[in-house]
């Protein structure tokens, strides 16, 4: 751990709280922090500190990090985690913004006025917690599809109909770290469950109406079959007692369909940008 920088110089001593603190987890991915950080050091209108928590990576990361120097306050750990959401929760530990949002490493804003835009959204409101819409890149940073923040239901999110864009959340530092952070037992779906619990303690985020966010697809969420996600946000029903149907046989066989539905849905649109590109070559997609 880099026990020097976890603890600001008393050369940011005299500064400002931050009105967010942006967390950035890592690990062997230093040319997304590059693009992550530059993106950071872009934003205006909003005092920030940047947090990084690196897994120990062996890929040039942690000597990128001793140079790493921001105009801005920069908190930095390198030292082995217990996985993504642990690697946040240190970071959470760290924070001293009034907000904290995750923005992981290869993860962008989608201009340079995203974050002060959204900021004035919630920042005035003390709000509890905010969210945007975030824009879905492919592996060459090529947009394939935007989402924005759905209108709120604790139903629909834990039935993993609706979800929260958790690169474009923000939560106030206080009530994230009184939360206890990122429940670990339900895996890749831990910010879903976190945005349950927020709603559930502070009803429904305020709604940014912009995509905050350039979100890469090829994260760790994408590794998992629709089996295991549809096993997931059924762990988190049971936690929260909201069981489809009030039954664990309703919600099994709910289970099982949702994952079913999930994994059609993709196949077809799979299948139809196949389609459409070959339409695109013979000329006669407009």
């Amino acid at each position: 751990m880099y026990e020097k920088d976890a603890i600001p110089e008393a050369a940011h001593s005299g500064e400002l709280r931050p009105d967010i603190s942006v967390i950035t987890v890592v690990f062997n991915n230093l040319d997304g922090l590059r693009c992550t950080s530059a993106s950071i050091e872009r934003q205006a209108g909003v005092n920030l500190e940047h947090i990084v928590v690196d897994g120990a990576s062996t890929d040039g990361t942690r000597e990128w990090l001793d140079s790493y120097n921001p105009p801005f306050t920069v908190k930095k750990i390198s030292e082995p985690d217990a996985g993504i959401y642990d690697a946040m929760d240190k970071g959470i530990r760290l924070a001293q913004g009034r907000y904290i949002q995750f923005l992981n490493s290869g993860d962008c804003f989608s201009d340079d006025g995203a974050l002060g835009k959204a900021f004035e959204y919630f920042g005035e409101k003390n709000a509890p917690w905010a969210a945007g819409g975030i824009n879905y890149l492919n592996s060459e940073r090529a947009r394939t599809r935007s989402i924005d923040c759905p209108e709120w239901s604790l139903k629909r999110l834990a039935y993993g109909i609706d979800f929260i864009p958790h690169p474009a959340t923000f939560v106030r530092r206080d009530i994230l770290q009184a939360s206890g952070g990122f429940d670990q037992s339900v895996g890749f779906s831990a910010d879903q469950e976190l945005a349950l619990r927020l709603g559930n303690a502070h009803g429904e985020p305020v709604r940014i109406p912009h995509r905050v966010v350039d979100y890469l697809e090829e994260g760790a969420h994408g590794t998992s079959s629709y089996m295991d996600r549809a096993r997931r946000y059924r762990k988190i029903r049971i936690k929260h007692g909201m069981l489809v149907g009030g039954s664990s046989v309703t919600d099994h066989i709910f289970t099982v369909a949702e994952a079913w539905y999930w994994s059609a849905r993709m196949r077809i649109r799979g299948t139809a940008k196949v389609a459409f590109g070959k339409l695109g070559l013979l000329g006669l997609r407009r």
